[in-house]
């Protein structure tokens, strides 16, 4: 089966394949497909991949997505200085797309279809805590970004 996915959801899938030991709701709130996309990607089911900083598989059917934007907001202090003083998600998101395209264009080049493997195979080498942290401020985030490849890169062996 093939997706197409922004660079983020994917590093964010990555995560939490770790962070929630390959158990990754498949249903969410807003309705849309992040959570079925991630139960796919964690049971191995993913073949090959196409980035993308557009709407992606995961944002399809979100209530949120209005003419392939997020119209999804930051509203509270907390939330935007979280985000780095961003208050729409759909800027927030470009920006960590945008920053994930320059700093692994090996990786995420933008409507290439390649083998997830291959992907994973090529995080596994240019991954870095630097570049994980460029988006990503949170506790163990480095950690479980590398063992949830690891483990999906086990699960695509099996």
């Amino acid at each position: 089966m093939h997706i197409t996915v922004k660079p983020h959801h994917f590093l964010d899938y990555i995560y939490e394949m770790a962070a929630y030991n390959g158990e990754i709701n498949p249903v969410m709130a807003s309705g849309s497909n992040y959570g079925y996309i991630g139960t796919l990607i964690a049971a191995g089911k993913i073949d090959s991949v196409s980035f993308t900083t557009g709407a992606d598989d995961p944002c399809q059917n979100c209530c949120k997505l209005v003419d392939g934007i997020c119209t999804d907001q930051f509203t509270t202090p907390e939330a935007i200085a979280f985000n780095k003083g961003f208050t729409r998600k759909y800027d927030y998101n470009m920006k960590m797309d945008t920053d994930l395209v320059q700093v692994l264009p090996e990786v995420f080049a933008l409507g290439q279809e390649r083998s997830i493997d291959e992907v994973f195979a090529q995080l596994r080498e240019k991954l870095t805590p630097e570049i994980i942290l460029l988006n990503w401020q949170r506790e163990q985030r480095v950690e479980l970004t590398m063992r949830g490849l690891e483990m999906l890169i086990q699960t695509r062996n099996k």
